[in-house]
């Protein structure tokens, strides 16, 4: 277990969370790391943050760069990190103390491309379990189940809390200029993985913060990113997995039905138009999983959004 792992952390304007994260790393019982940090143009103290723990660390390297986005920022870590094992780490989240080991333990053991483990939502205030088990339960899926756990919500869209081989990530950088980069991403990392195991450890820390990414006001690019992002899924299902053609349909008629809930969360210009584009695209949807003819126990609620979409969104989210 000597390897190296490569931890990439894109910081942009986390002055008050960053030391709590940089911390978390630091402590890992797994010591042969690598802490990427990449400043991506911070305006706050974040970059000075950087540079002082990287004085204190020497498993620290800091990359300033000009603003590009958080997928911009991930790809210059992914395309400088020298680890065998790759993992992303958003810089106002953390990690349990034993996250890298436990993590890189269950996939050296299992001979797995990626693991994931369980995260918990937190907040400041949040009592955080030790780590202090000597084994987790694990499962592992091999090939092409790989890929129909994923759409079966087995394992979840973040980047974070998986560990990577890096051989599995290595040209396939996140897309872009979107929102929702997970989305674009992890599917495809997921269809590409020969062995994934997820494993029954909760070691991420996801923070709950007002004003970030997700949680400010939906726009009209939020929004059409993450629709664009599905049907981009749908059409990738269909000509590499048309097995699971039927699940893709589902969970794509549930994110129309989410964003819509989400569009009438706020206004902008463009509110009635995306409205109407994403009812239009989820009836596209029902019928081809008409025809599939499996998982009809979800037609009432389909049904329902079909017919009275704004009425179903108010009951329902």
């Amino acid at each position: 277990m000597r390897d190296l792992v490569s931890v990439i952390v894109p910081v942009y304007n986390v002055a008050p969370y960053l030391p709590r994260c940089l911390k978390s790393l630091t402590e890992q019982t797994y010591r042969n790391i690598e802490i990427i940090l990449v400043d991506d143009g911070s305006t706050d103290a974040s970059g000075a943050i950087c540079d002082l723990w990287a004085d204190r660390d020497e498993r620290i390297r800091v990359l300033h760069k000009p603003n590009g986005g958080l997928s911009d920022a991930r790809n210059w870590g992914l395309e400088r990190a020298e680890g065998a094992y790759v993992c992303f780490v958003d810089s106002d989240d953390w990690c349990g103390s034993r996250y890298i080991e436990i993590m890189l333990g269950a996939l050296l053991e299992t001979d797995s491309d990626l693991v994931e483990c369980d995260y918990a939502c937190v907040e400041d205030d949040t009592a955080v379990p030790p780590d202090d088990q000597d084994r987790y339960d694990h499962q592992v899926y091999t090939d092409r189940d790989c890929f129909h756990r994923f759409l079966t919500n087995v394992f979840f869209v973040s980047v974070c809390n998986k560990l990577y081989r890096r051989v599995l990530v290595e040209n396939a950088p996140f897309r872009l200029g979107v929102y929702h980069e997970d989305e674009y991403w992890t599917y495809r990392i997921f269809s590409r993985a020969r062995r994934a195991c997820r494993l029954q450890y909760t070691g991420y820390y996801y923070y709950q913060r007002q004003g970030s990414i997700v949680h400010t006001t939906p726009s009209c690019k939020r929004l059409n990113d993450a629709f664009r992002a599905g049907r981009e899924r749908i059409e990738f299902i269909e000509a590499q997995y048309p097995e699971y053609a039927a699940i893709g349909y589902s969970k794509m008629m549930y994110t129309c039905m989410y964003l819509f809930s989400e569009s009438g969360r706020g206004f902008f210009p463009q509110q009635h138009a995306v409205q109407r584009e994403l009812v239009s695209y989820f009836r596209v949807m029902l019928r081809k999983y008409l025809k599939r003819g499996q998982y009809r126990r979800e037609m009432w609620r389909f049904c329902c959004f079909c017919l009275f979409p704004k009425g179903y969104c108010r009951l329902n989210y």
